[in-house]
């Protein structure tokens, strides 16, 4: 089982857990996980979540800018969702500075997970895809902390990167 290859805390395997449910129940239906971040609320009891792409259409309305899903592979559209990612950082530093779980899908669909969880690790990237109704794992690795640089934004360079954009 998955879940016994990635090593986790309680409050890890959580965010692990409730993410895998979000996969399993978006991918029987689609095959397109939208990016989101889950973090635990300041008590731990409850699973949060944003959304990427509604808060850039919560941006959009509210500061009625340009929408930055017309072209994609803009200047524009990195700009928005790189500012996007920093309001998650700044949410999920209020919530629960310690932990969260960043999950984006590749055009590859390969599934990709960072989890920051430093009574692991620290931060475990962890790639699955979705094969026959059930996970693989592609990789899992530990991920250096850099407190100068996001795990989240790496991530989303190397989304770029891979998609040759």
């Amino acid at each position: 089982m998955i879940k016994d290859k990635v090593k986790l805390s309680q409050i890890g395997y959580n965010l692990f857990l409730e993410a895998l449910t979000y996969c399993k129940e978006i991918l029987e239906k689609s095959q397109i996980i939208h990016t989101r971040v889950l973090f635990p609320a300041k008590g731990g009891d409850e699973i949060y979540f944003i959304e990427q792409a509604k808060l850039i259409d919560e941006l959009v309305n509210k500061f009625d800018i340009k929408n930055p899903f017309d072209n994609r592979n803009s200047e524009y559209f990195d700009f928005i969702k790189e500012t996007a990612l920093n309001i998650m950082r700044i949410k999920i530093s209020h919530e629960s500075p310690d932990h969260y779980l960043y999950l984006t899908q590749f055009e590859d669909n390969n599934i990709n997970m960072i989890i920051r969880d430093p009574e692991s690790f620290g931060i475990t990237k962890v790639v699955l895809r979705y094969v026959n109704n059930d996970f693989d794992v592609v990789k899992i690795e530990n991920v250096p902390s850099n407190p100068y640089t996001n795990p989240m934004c790496v991530l989303s360079t190397e989304k770029n990167e891979q998609l040759k954009i």
